[in-house]
């Protein structure tokens, strides 16, 4: 199971035969912007401009791509700036003068191909604005409304970053505050490139953050609990539906800001959600990124890199007991209404023994993609089969079977998770039915991760160049620091800088892959990592180990052939195959959707004016989690353990603003912009 909580997480790839990249090598300048497209598995080759470009501007790189199916993430705007920054050069001075001048920023400051991500500070959503002048316009029109000032460059920050020959640039941290309705205070990242000569510095990448509300507590600091906030039985300013990472951090935070809230989960214990999976379930990303909000819920001298499922459950129970987290367990929301003239839902709670009836003015609806509804697909004859069929999320161990033979239909991780467990529980018969290409991430990629600098999240850890013992999640860096960081950073060029270095990783292990082909293991070698987060739902395997075991011929592999129906002793595919089977486990994952969640219990009416939950809008943001999503008082929350953890604290500031009567004002709308939302109707918040 892949970790993060969430399915694994949510994506996959534009896929791609990296030689036949048809901008190899060749460049193009348009303006003042100068292109480069270099293979992806390559690092910065030199370039030999069409027009020579302007002193004043930088020259750029766009990554080349390999060929296959194209998703947003592919055709997002921004590059990877061809800079190089002097070693001798104090990036202090360079940060200190350059932010002074945010005040009153123009074209001018930006070079042409410049992206600003705003974080809730300024758009009061999650946004990202491509080019110079889409920039300025943007940043005019929300700083007549919000009215920015007081732009302080946090001493100590800036650094110089170096991630590959030809490509640096001087980052450095600073904080504002806005003296609008509601009045906050931010923080922000600049990123500066320089001409050839280091004389002239413009801006690459701003990065604007929301921190606190003015006259509020601080959403980033514990307030433990030895009884509910403004306990009352029935009314609540907001309920929360799942006590996983997404539930547990929201109310965590909504508890910081002194918001009376009500946690509620079908499950009998805190921890259930992992403790109820599979007995041999261990996350496959690092301990340091599965954090709960305020503190290393996971010390490193008790805890393995690789967390268990009890070790989660252990310290999630441990995290509300600490905090007296105000939950109500055994307990399902089954129906709802909304309250126009009320503004607040009206809801039905089950418990184990009654109903309740309790009212909200907000309702969050953390209970992971899709409700955790199995995808199940079905092949005709299934009466001929005399065997066993469950879905993984039924798995529980293998140990019952020994000497028995089994099928398991899926390759990411949940699949190699079950082949291993079986393999271990002394099978005689392991088959993988592998249905498409499968990226294999070997698990040293992310132990490469673990000693480098910040910005691109790439799979959580991997796929960065190493050249600082300072990384974003580790033991040392703060997880607060490590978060803006990391998801701050434009996915644009989040995306570019890890297609180059995975590409190039993958490209140095080449026999590794090579092996599990001979064995009949497709391999995708080539393309875009993040888009397995953001858009596809999986498709991938950090290798943990099992593919050696594939390799070895303890687990098999069936794959090119699809699946036609059930037979009497297990299942026949397209090219005449039958694989005979005791079990069959379909690790076929879950259903993406909340939108069918949410019109069983809140009705089809409500379900039809929401967004959906997760995948990417055309800015490269995620369509509906910790934003306004066409209801009023409804939330999505979930996601990976870093954004569970980062992203529920926005989403408890905007319930507060709202709660205190100064909604955060949204910018839903950039004239000229790429991917204007124009005339979306966000419900909650009022509009520039």
């Amino acid at each position: 199971m892949v970790g993060a909580g969430f399915m694994n997480l949510i994506q996959i790839l534009h896929a791609l035969d990296r030689n036949r990249a048809e901008k190899h090598g060749k460049a193009k300048a348009s303006g003042k912007v100068l292109i480069a497209a270099i293979h992806p598995g390559s690092f910065f080759n030199s370039i030999s401009p069409l027009d020579a470009p302007s002193t004043r501007q930088p020259r750029y790189q766009e990554m080349a791509t390999c060929t296959g199916a194209r998703g947003v993430i592919d055709t997002l705007p921004g590059s990877l700036p061809l800079s190089i920054v002097p070693d001798n050069l104090n990036p202090e001075e360079v940060a200190g003068s350059w932010i002074a001048t945010l005040d009153s920023l123009s074209t001018d400051d930006f070079i042409g191909e410049a992206l600003w991500k705003d974080l809730y500070a300024l758009t009061g959503l999650p946004r990202t604005f491509y080019s110079a002048k889409v920039i300025e316009k943007a940043w005019n029109d929300v700083s007549t409304v919000h009215k920015p000032c007081g732009f302080t460059f946090i001493r100590g920050t800036a650094e110089v970053v170096r991630r590959m020959p030809n490509l640096s640039w001087v980052d450095a941290r600073f904080m504002f505050q806005t003296r609008g309705r509601p009045s906050s205070i931010c923080s922000g990242i600049v990123s500066l490139v320089s001409d050839d000569r280091g004389n002239t510095w413009k801006i690459w990448i701003l990065r604007t953050i929301l921190e606190r509300l003015e006259g509020h507590p601080d959403v980033d600091v514990p307030n433990p609990q030895t009884q509910p906030i403004h306990a009352n039985a029935n009314q609540y300013d907001c309920l929360v539906v799942g006590a996983g990472q997404g539930g547990l951090s929201t109310a965590g935070r909504l508890q910081s800001l002194g918001i009376n809230y009500l946690l509620i989960d079908k499950n009998d214990n805190i921890g259930d959600n992992w403790l109820l999976r599979y007995d041999s379930m261990k996350l496959h990303t690092l301990r340091a990124y599965a954090h709960l909000p305020f503190e290393r819920t996971f010390p490193c001298d008790s805890y393995p890199e690789l967390l268990s499922k009890y070790d989660l459950a252990k310290c999630y129970k441990l995290w509300c007991e600490k905090l007296g987290i105000n939950v109500r367990l055994s307990s399902q929301l089954v129906s709802g209404s909304w309250d126009k003239e009320g503004k607040k839902w009206n809801l039905v709670i089950r418990g184990q023994d009654r109903e309740m009836r309790v009212s909200a003015r907000h309702l969050v609806l953390a209970t992971g993609a899709g409700g955790h509804i199995p995808i199940s697909p079905t092949f005709p004859e299934r009466e001929k089969f005399g065997g066993l069929v469950l879905h993984s999320a039924e798995y529980k161990s293998a140990s019952q079977w020994k000497g028995k033979s089994a099928v398991i239909i899926g390759s990411a991780n949940t699949a190699h998770d079950i082949c291993n467990d079986m393999v271990e529980a002394g099978l005689s018969s392991i088959t993988m039915v592998q249905r498409g290409q499968t990226f294999v991430l070997p698990f040293q990629f992310y132990q490469q991760g673990k000693n480098m600098s910040h910005h691109f999240d790439a799979m959580y850890e991997l796929l960065i160049e190493a050249n600082k013992p300072q990384v974003r999640y580790n033991d040392t860096l703060s997880t607060n620091l490590a978060d803006r960081i990391e998801c701050s950073n434009p996915l644009s060029i989040a995306n570019k800088m890890a297609t180059c270095r995975f590409n190039a990783m993958m490209s140095q292990n080449n026999e590794q892959f090579d092996a599990l082909e001979r064995v009949g293991f497709r391999v995708k070698r080539c393309g875009n990592p993040l888009s397995t987060l953001y858009e596809e739902g999986g498709r991938h395997y950090i290798d943990v180990g099992t593919s050696a075991k594939v390799v070895q011929g303890l687990i098999k592999v069936k794959s090119g052939s699809l699946i036609t129906s059930y037979t009497k002793n297990g299942l026949m595919f397209e090219d005449g195959c039958e694989l005979e089977a005791d079990i069959i486990v379909l690790a076929t994952g879950y259903e993406m959707s909340l939108r069918p969640t949410v019109a069983r219990i809140l009705g089809t009416d409500v379900a039809a004016q929401i967004d959906e939950f997760w995948g990417l809008d055309e800015e490269g943001e995620v369509r509906g989690a910790w934003k306004p999503i066409g209801h009023p008082g409804l939330w999505y929350m979930g996601g990976p353990f870093g954004h569970s953890r980062f992203f529920s604290r926005f989403l408890s500031l905007q319930i507060k603003a709202e709660l205190a009567g100064t909604p955060l004002v949204l910018y839903s709308s950039t004239p000229g912009n790429r991917a204007s939302v124009e005339g979306k109707d966000h419900a909650n918040g009022s509009h520039v």
